[in-house]
């Protein structure tokens, strides 16, 4: 029963002083570009705007946007 507590107690601990904050970034200016070596990243607006696409209750709550990846390595390595 003493470990049983105990567990608990270190659980309780671990749950209250675990960070529970989250940041996300903003995109400012569309589209952004990133790059690397082998990758290209480019968000920006969603490339059709059918008002389809967004199925929520409430469209304005959610921003749709468009992810292209493309790959500048000639070669893959399996």
């Amino acid at each position: 029963m003493k470990k049983v507590a105990m567990l608990l107690f270190y659980i309780v601990l671990l749950v209250t002083l675990l960070p529970t904050n989250s940041l996300a970034t903003t995109l400012e200016k569309l589209p952004s570009t990133e790059s690397s070596k082998h990758w290209k990243v480019v968000i920006a607006k969603a490339d059709d705007e059918d008002p389809n696409l967004n199925k929520s209750r409430n469209p304005d709550l959610y921003s749709v946007y468009s992810m292209d990846i493309k790959t500048l390595a000639e070669k893959t390595l399996n």
